[in-house]
């Protein structure tokens, strides 16, 4: 499958919790956190979508651009759209250089400001998913999300997925806190994927050179494209299907543990 997620560096070195990049020391920001701006002052990271649980930002910054000095107040889920290569500048710490795949994720607590610069030339897209409620005992399930931690548990099997490969889809634990559940998804061509009943509300996040169509009953269909993010109701059944007849698509969904029906 085209979809692989796999653990990464995250942009936040003071706070890091995934890091296998190797950093590059170089100097650092004169800049103050008193100086920093908001995450939603920045112009490049644009809201998208809010609620009592989280606030979606779709960040995109040109090649040889970098953002303003800005900060992070709460916890969040960082997930890369495309591959990229940055420098991530955090006040008091070396500079770090990333270079990204598609769906790579990572989780940071917050509580830092930095900025990011694309030196290579390569645009930087991803999703910054804030996380508005406290979380508590961070740990890996699929992939190593937090570095120096042991994996956790993950399921060999996937029910629904057709015994004959090619499968038709593929959903993988990959990260979990006490309120949130991080979820990797593939869909092959001509396949599909129904939410479960009874599950919590999760926010979907569509990757790059992924076209997915949304059918629930009751609802007209929608088609979600590369950069759309679909907040998911608790309880809510809607069916995915792959929009594309010659390549898999993939997506990331975030549980929210603690979300009630309706929300």
């Amino acid at each position: 499958m085209r979809f692989i997620l796999a653990a990464m560096l995250t942009l936040c070195a003071p706070a890091r919790v995934g890091a296998q990049a190797a950093p590059q020391t170089q100097a650092t920001t004169p800049a103050t956190t008193e100086t920093a701006v908001s995450l939603d002052k920045e112009p490049h990271h644009h809201l998208v979508l809010e609620n009592s649980f989280m606030r979606a930002y779709y960040v995109e910054i040109p090649g040889h651009q970098a953002t303003l000095l800005h900060r992070h107040d709460f916890p969040f889920v960082d997930v890369a759209l495309g591959p990229a290569d940055v420098m991530s500048d955090v006040i008091g710490k070396p500079e770090a250089h990333l270079t990204l795949n598609d769906g790579q994720a990572f989780y940071s607590p917050g509580g830092f400001s930095h900025v990011i610069r694309t030196d290579a030339g390569m645009q930087f897209r991803d999703f910054t998913v804030e996380l508005l409620r406290p979380q508590a005992k961070p740990r890996n399930r699929c992939v190593t999300v937090l570095a120096n931690e042991p994996l956790g548990e993950c399921p060999q099997h996937n029910p629904g997925v057709a015994s004959q490969p090619p499968p038709l889809y593929s959903i993988k634990p990959i990260f979990e806190t006490d309120e949130i559940l991080v979820e990797s998804g593939v869909i092959a061509a001509g396949g599909s994927y129904m939410q479960p009943a009874n599950r919590p509300a999760r926010l979907l996040l569509v990757l790059d050179q992924s076209t997915l169509s949304m059918d629930e009953v009751g609802k007209p269909e929608k088609e979600l494209h590369t950069g759309d993010v679909l907040w998911i109701p608790a309880g809510a059944t809607p069916t995915f299907r792959n929009a594309t007849a010659f390549q898999t698509c993939a997506f990331e969904l975030i549980a929210f543990k603690d979300s009630l029906p309706g929300s």
